[in-house]
C-alpha cells in the first residue's frame, strides 16, 4: 500500500499542473505533470535526494538533467539504473531508490564514509586474510552494486530497423538543426536524418531563446525535417573495411508503444553537433543534492519547476543569465563569481553556502546552488570515429576538423561548432562531398 502524499512537501512549482498524474517515490505519492521528466517531478516536490554513490554511499541528486551524471539513477517500474531525467512521468509510475540499506534518507551503508574518512583501497581491503577476504566478497555486492535484476524479462526488442540516409545529423540543438536545414536548402533532394538523445529537440537554444527556437522549429517542419528524439548514438565506426558507408548504432528509448531497441543507420555522411558538457566547479560539497548546473536549472524552469526558492547562482553564462531572468519573480536570487564560492553546507541536501568577499567570508542560507561556466566540448563520438583531438587549456579536449574526401578511408564526419564554421559553410562542404 502506498503512503499518502505529505502535505508539508515544499512545492517548487511556479504554475499549476495542466494534466496531473501521480507517481510514487519510495511509496510516497507525488503529483506530477504528465510527460515531464520524472526527475523534475521529484524536484518539484522537494525530493532532491534520488541516489547514493556506489562506494561511500554519499547522497546524490540530479546535477545536469541531461543523462550525463549519476545523480538521478533509480529503479523505475522494476527496471534498474534508469536515468529519471530521461523518462516521462505517467500515472502510477514507481520510482525506487537503489543501493541503500535502510531508507533513502537513512542509508546505513553511509557509515563507510565516516569509518574511512580518507577513503580506502577496496581492491586490497582484507585481501590478505582468507576468512575476512571471503566475507568481504560477500558484502561487496551490497556495498558497491547498483540495482537488482529487473522484475520482468522484456529487455531490448529483437526488432531492429536499418536506415540509409544521405546525411545523419547527431544532435538536435541549434547547430544540428540549422545544419540540417541548410543542407536541405542547398541540396533539396538530400535525405537528412536528425537524431537527439534528449526528450525534446532544441537543446540549450530552446531553453535560453524559446522564441527563436520556435521560429527555427517552424522552418524545420516546413522542410519536413523531424528530429527523432530519445535516440542515442551508441556506436560510430566504419566496418567492415570494404564498407562504403559508416555504421551507426542507434539506441532507441522505450515508450508506451514499444520496447527499447537498437537500430542501424548507414549514412553517407555524419554530422556531429553534440554540444558540450556542463561546467563542474571544484569546491567542498559540490556533490550535494541541490547543486545544479545552470542548464539543469533552466531545464527545470522550462517545465515550471524551481530548483530552489533561495538560490545562489555561481558564475555566469547564457544558461545562468537565462535562469536568473526567468526565475527572478519566483525565487530569491544571489549571484557571485566562481572563485568566491568556498563550500556548500548540508548533510543530505544544500542548506547554505560560504562565499568569500575579500578577506572575509559570509554564510548564506540557500536551498540550491546553480553553477554557470564554460562548457567542455563533447568529443567522445568524434574520437570513436577516428577524429583527432587537441587540448585547449580553456575548454579541454577539442575535436579537430578532419580533411575529408570521398576517397578517404576514414569515417566521413563533419563537426559542427568546433572550428568556427557556420551551418551554411558546413552544409556547402557536405554538398560538395556528396557531389
Amino acid at each position: 500500500m502506498s503512503k499518502p502524499a505529505r502535505q508539508e512537501q515544499k512545492q517548487r512549482r511556479i504554475r499549476a499542473l495542466s494534466t496531473p498524474v501521480r507517481v510514487f517515490h519510495d511509496g510516497h505519492a507525488v503529483e506530477a505533470e504528465a510527460g515531464e521528466p520524472v526527475a523534475i517531478s521529484l524536484i518539484g516536490a522537494g525530493r532532491l535526494l534520488l541516489a547514493r554513490s556506489p562506494k561511500l554511499h554519499r547522497p546524490r541528486g540530479p546535477y545536469c538533467l541531461r543523462a550525463a551524471c549519476d545523480g538521478c539513477l533509480a529503479r523505475v517500474d522494476g527496471e534498474p539504473n534508469i536515468m529519471t531525467c530521461q523518462v516521462r512521468a505517467r500515472e502510477g509510475m514507481r520510482i525506487e531508490t537503489q543501493n541503500v540499506l535502510g531508507s533513502r534518507g537513512a542509508d546505513l551503508l553511509r557509515a563507510t564514509d565516516f569509518i574511512f574518512p580518507h577513503g580506502f583501497d577496496h581492491h586490497r581491503l582484507m585481501a590478505g586474510t582468507p576468512i575476512l577476504g571471503t566475507a568481504m566478497q560477500q558484502i561487496a555486492r551490497r556495498v558497491a552494486g547498483l540495482g537488482r535484476m529487473p522484475e520482468s524479462a522484456l529487455g531490448v526488442s529483437e526488432t531492429s530497423l536499418t536506415f540509409t540516409p544521405d546525411v545523419l545529423v547527431v544532435g538536435a540543438g541549434r547547430s544540428g538543426c540549422r545544419t540540417a536545414l541548410s543542407i536541405k536548402k542547398q541540396r533539396p533532394e538530400t535525405n537528412v536524418m536528425v537524431v537527439g538523445s534528449a526528450l525534446e529537440p532544441g537543446g540549450r537554444f530552446a531553453l535560453s531563446e524559446p522564441e527563436a527556437w520556435q521560429r527555427l522549429n517552424a522552418e524545420l517542419a516546413a522542410a519536413q525535417i523531424l528530429p527523432e528524439m530519445a535516440s542515442t548514438v551508441a556506436g560510430l565506426f566504419l566496418e567492415p573495411a570494404q564498407a562504403q558507408r559508416p555504421v551507426v548504432l542507434l539506441a532507441r528509448a522505450a515508450s508506451e508503444e514499444q520496447a527499447p531497441r537498437i537500430d542501424r543507420v548507414e549514412p553517407k555522411v555524419v554530422v556531429l553537433a553534440v554540444g558540450g558538457h556542463d561546467y563542474v566547479a571544484t569546491f567542498d560539497g559540490n556533490d550535494l543534492p541541490g547543486v545544479f548546473s545552470a542548464r539543469a536549472a533552466l531545464t527545470a524552469l522550462h517545465y515550471g519547476v524551481l530548483v530552489g526558492r533561495r538560490v545562489l547562482v555561481v558564475g555566469a553564462g547564457v544558461e545562468a543569465e537565462g535562469f536568473m531572468r526567468r526565475a527572478e519573480l519566483h525565487a530569491e536570487l544571489t549571484q557571485v563569481p566562481l572563485p568566491a564560492l568556498e563550500r556548500v553546507k548540508g548533510n543530505s541536501k544544500v542548506t547554505g553556502a560560504v562565499v568569500r568577499h575579500g578577506n572575509s567570508t559570509q554564510t548564506l542560507e540557500v536551498d540550491a546552488v546553480v553553477i554557470g561556466g564554460p562548457r567542455a566540448p563533447s568529443f567522445e563520438l568524434a574520437v570513436q570515429a577516428g577524429v583527432e583531438v587537441e587540448f585547449d587549456p580553456a575548454a579541454g579536449y577539442t575535436p579537430r576538423d578532419p580533411v575529408l574526401s570521398p576517397e578517404s578511408g576514414s569515417v566521413p564526419v563533419f563537426l559542427a561548432r568546433t572550428t568556427g564554421s557556420t551551418p551554411e559553410q558546413i552544409a556547402k562542404r557536405i554538398t560538395l562531398f556528396l557531389g
